[in-house]
């Protein structure tokens, strides 16, 4: 679960629905995960980037401006890996491209 006023992530075992440790993120709004699974992106809403993290540990791997406030929703497009994205204020469309692995 998303806690982006406390900053941290929250686990939560798909079968018990019991809570795990929370693991520190910071200004989690949203969280996606790429569709490899390689990269969790967390929409840093009141920094104005998607953070590109690693999906086991939370450490980051890149963080990338946004040219709006309220960075929101994101989603993949078909054939291309590339993420498209909303922001709340003003009202705007950009897009993304998600880390290269090694």
């Amino acid at each position: 679960m998303n806690d982006d006023l406390g900053n941290n992530l929250v686990p939560i075992n798909p079968l018990t629905g019991i809570p795990g440790r929370p693991m520190a993120v910071h200004d989690p709004y949203n969280l996606y995960f790429t569709p490899d699974g390689k990269h969790a992106v967390v929409m840093a809403s009141n920094d104005r980037q998607l953070v590109f993290r690693d999906p086991h540990t939370m450490a980051v791997q890149k963080a990338v401006p946004v040219p709006c406030a309220g960075v929101n929703h994101a989603d993949f497009l078909g054939g291309r890996y590339d993420v498209p994205g909303v922001c709340d204020s003003p009202v705007s469309c950009w897009s993304s491209t998600p880390p290269r692995r090694r």
